[in-house]
């Protein structure tokens, strides 16, 4: 019976959840103990993310793909094993793949090379049964042979991830063309602006510093390293300082308007300054939404303000960074309709009840009347 495969489970967490694309091995499913006396332990790939680019592994020249199966003797005499393998993908089966036999001897753990050649580009599960004593142990994992991504960063490619900090998910991101990321880490407001003491408290008796050039260098090696993956990042202010809350930083500090806007400009500012030679576009604030989520405890016009006071503070030493006006437009629109204006005081439209709905918030934010910060700041 075929059964219909889902994409496997560490690419779909990568593109879903913004977290670490994958181990650097697949995840085996492991033997139950009836199927002894021989167990199937691994099947996996020392390639990362089990992703193979179709120049190395499809064509006359091809390479086979390679896999190890680590089998393990539970019993106290030898054991003959024969070992075979499939190939699905989506619509069932594949390919047979070659017919393998081994000899465990007791108690004895075995690596077995399992390489085959790929039958095209596409996702794979591969699997494997091992008979030995009248038993059967099986034992699967997946990969996929991927066409060839473009080469270098793209400044205007649309294509980004969330995609974890490791290595290996450098390397991941190259294979699939990944040309943006969102965010740089070590550049949490508390990494710019570092204050003894408690974390979510200032006391008189605290210091205060800015991060030094040791601490930026770290920084900017890294951009330099995901750069030469092919990978931009986009700047992001990762909201507030923990003891610059309005309403206190406990609760979540990103829950919660800045206490002192001058402060929070000055963390933005310092952390954007060392970095915008690098990276050109940077967002202040996530999905800023008035009296929830990221600002509870602030106002629309609290939201200007400090986006305002970003900009004065940051544009006018660097003429080539740009800040996130989407955010301010979404923030905007959205305020004036929850106040159920009769008209909307971003565009000048006249709305009508049916209007006053999330759907007039998209045409203002997509429909290009906004396409400044100063327009929408003079409002």
């Amino acid at each position: 019976m075929n059964r219909k495969l889902s994409v496997p489970t560490f690419l779909t967490a990568a593109l879903l959840c913004g977290g670490s694309v994958i181990s650097a091995e697949p995840q085996p499913k492991e033997t139950s103990a009836t199927q002894e006396p021989v167990a199937a332990e691994k099947l996996v790939s020392p390639v990362v993310g089990g992703l193979f680019p179709e120049e190395d592994y499809l064509g006359p020249k091809a390479k086979d793909i390679p896999f190890t199966l680590t089998l393990h003797s539970k019993v106290s005499g030898p054991s003959d094993c024969v070992i075979t393998g499939e190939l699905v993908d989506d619509h069932g089966t594949v390919a047979q793949l070659e017919r393998k036999t081994v000899r465990l001897e007791p108690g004895a753990k075995l690596e077995v090379p399992y390489p085959f050649r790929a039958p095209r580009c596409g996702w794979f599960e591969l699997r494997v049964a091992v008979e030995a004593g009248g038993q059967t142990a099986h034992i699967h994992s997946s990969f996929g042979v991927i066409r060839a991504a473009a080469k270098g960063p793209r400044p205007d490619s649309m294509f980004g991830l969330g995609i974890g900090e490791k290595p290996e998910d450098m390397q991941v991101a190259e294979l699939i063309g990944v040309k943006w990321r969102r965010g740089i880490p070590h550049t949490n407001p508390a990494d710019v602006m570092q204050k003894s003491g408690d974390p979510f408290v200032r006391k008189p008796e605290d210091t205060i510093r800015y991060w030094n050039d040791k601490e930026i260098g770290v920084v900017r090696d890294i951009i330099h390293q995901w750069k030469d993956h092919g990978v931009l990042c986009l700047g992001y202010v990762n909201y507030n300082l923990p003891w610059n809350c309005l309403g206190g930083g406990k609760g979540g500090w990103h829950r919660n308007r800045p206490d002192d806007m001058q402060v929070q400009t000055d963390m933005v500012y310092h952390l954007i300054k060392p970095l915008h030679d690098e990276v050109k576009y940077w967002e202040i604030w996530n999905e800023p939404w008035v009296g929830g989520w990221t600002w509870r405890t602030g106002t629309a016009q609290d939201y200007r303000d400090m986006s305002r006071m970003i900009w004065d503070r940051v544009k006018p030493g660097d003429a080539g960074c740009e800040i996130d006006r989407w955010r301010f437009d979404l923030v905007s629109a959205r305020c004036r309709l929850r106040s159920r204006q009769q008209k909307c005081r971003l565009c000048g439209r006249r709305l009508e009840p049916s209007l006053r709905q999330a759907g007039h918030e998209s045409s203002v934010v997509l429909g290009g009347r906004i396409t400044t910060p100063e327009e929408i700041l003079s409002r």
